[in-house]
């Protein structure tokens, strides 16, 4: 192996080394998978780990505990480092990519190639594809003084389960690339969302004289303090942030009536600044007002929501290393200048945010992005930006880890 970092030709001897028709056929691979499923989940993962074993990485499969007592899988690769460089965590997540519900209007099948084009549902799992081959690629060309982590993880959109699992394991990097389907812009800054359920008490259906309390009417009267689905709700304390506009955003997605109960999910979309702690403060405060006005309005709160995790927004300077090096590879790999922000990524999470706040520098890049609008037939990510993104990862890797 040669330490690429003093050949004249570094950038192309590491883009010539990844197998673009190796990307395009694990991306294709992974999109078969329906990972709507635990047991979906733990397949796609045990598929992962015997590939990145295969390409030389040490694997490791792990049991990731869920919602509800159940358990998925994960899967871990690593290219040790001599110890004396920086670290590098590429990451993206399992879940998400289940069979089309809407079958009929699909004109194309599952990992199909046409025309520049891959078809399918799950588009982080393109740039899952694009990251585990270009790990492949710098195992087999590069002594890395830094150790390369890729981690294809489970939980993301449960609040980041999968992710904390590893950290809670002690597997952790200096600096990290999430391969979210970013259209191939660095999302260097994101919303995260705080849920929570809010529960209205009625009274029993005959109560007589005095007339029933009705929840259903006493919840409409919060919602509409609320402002559901209202950019930047008055109630809220939060500072604009510009890189996030129409953001904060409080939305009650769902509603339950049993009996003299009334019980509405919320998610609440919040900025830099703002915390679960901050959330209910200003919930508090709201409904302790609405009570003082209608002495029969009983409501409870509850945060987090069950089966959520409450987590906070992150965002990372611009001129970080990580973020620097990604933007000067983007360039060179697309011939394109990179955008920088929030870009298509806006109101979305990531596991960038779990990571940001365990001290790892990161960023959300990767490929495929601005989904057709519903029904979502036909469902297609470039193959020119998978390659692309093999391409930036290697690269990256490449220089922040030796």
């Amino acid at each position: 192996m040669v330490n690429l970092l003093t050949h004249s030709s570094f950038a192309e001897k590491v883009s010539d080394s990844i197998d673009k028709e190796k990307v395009i056929h694990l991306a294709s691979k992974l999109i078969s998978f329906h990972t709507n499923t635990y047991e979906g989940q733990a397949k796609m993962a045990e598929y992962c780990a015997a590939y990145m074993e295969g390409m030389g990485l040490e694997a490791e499969l792990q049991d990731v505990p869920m919602a509800k007592g159940m358990k998925s899988k994960q899967a871990l690769g690593r290219i040790r480092g001599s110890g004396h460089g920086s670290s590098l965590i590429l990451c993206s997540h399992i879940e998400g990519g289940g069979p089309p519900r809407n079958p009929e209007q699909w004109t194309k099948k599952e990992g199909q190639v046409e025309d520049g084009w891959l078809y399918g549902l799950g588009g982080q799992k393109t740039g899952m594809a694009a990251m585990m081959v270009a790990a492949g690629a710098v195992n087999e060309i590069l002594d890395p003084k830094g150790d390369i982590i890729i981690a294809c993880v489970v939980g993301e959109k449960a609040g980041g389960i999968g992710i904390q699992h590893m950290l809670n394991q002690g597997i952790t990097a200096d600096m990290g690339v999430v391969a979210e389907d970013s259209d191939l812009e660095l999302a260097t800054v994101s919303v995260s969302g705080i849920f929570g359920r809010l529960h209205v008490q009625g009274s029993d259906m005959w109560d007589r004289p005095r007339g029933r309390i009705h929840p259903i009417q006493k919840m409409n009267k919060i919602i509409n303090a609320l402002g559901s689905f209202d950019i930047n709700p008055s109630w809220l304390t939060f500072k604009p942030h510009p890189d996030l506009p129409g953001y904060p955003l409080f939305n009650i997605p769902s509603i339950e009536a049993r009996g003299n109960t009334c019980t509405a999910l919320f998610d609440c979309r919040i900025v830099p600044g703002q915390t679960e702690k901050t959330v209910r403060r200003d919930l508090e405060k709201l409904l302790a007002k609405l009570k003082t006005d209608d002495p029969d309005l009983k409501a409870e709160l509850e945060m987090p929501a069950p089966g959520f995790v409450n987590r906070l927004p992150f965002e990372i300077s611009r001129d970080e290393r990580i973020v620097q090096t990604v933007a000067k590879w983007h360039e060179y790999a697309t011939k394109r200048k990179p955008v920088i922000g929030s870009g298509c990524r806006l109101g979305f999470a990531s596991d960038a945010i779990d990571l940001m706040h365990a001290g790892v520098k990161c960023l959300n890049y990767g490929p495929g992005g601005h989904p057709l609008p519903p029904p979502l037939a036909d469902r297609r990510y470039s193959i020119e930006d998978i390659f692309a993104a093999a391409e930036v990862y290697a690269l990256t890797a490449a220089e922040i880890c030796t």
